[in-house]
């Protein structure tokens, strides 16, 4: 009789183990999941930004270009 408990226990205690190592597994194949989304959308949004500051510097040229025209017009008689 007392076999039969001790062996409960321990079939108990090792079957808690498995499903602790497998929830462990788990959350650790998720968290690696996680950083590869997150590193795919820093580098999307790295991109999209270096694209729009490139679009403003030259819509910025472009204006320092049209006021110089325009300043050089008022000075000229």
């Amino acid at each position: 009789m007392i076999f039969f408990y001790v062996f409960a226990v321990i079939a108990a205690n090792l079957f808690i183990a498995i499903i602790v190592n497998a929830m462990q597994s788990f959350s650790e194949a998720e968290h690696q999941e996680t950083v590869q989304a997150l590193d795919a959308a820093r580098d999307h949004i790295e991109g999209d930004l270096q694209r729009e500051l490139q679009s403003l510097r030259g819509e910025i040229g472009e204006l320092k270009r049209m006021l110089a025209e325009t300043t050089q017009r008022r000075q000229s008689p």
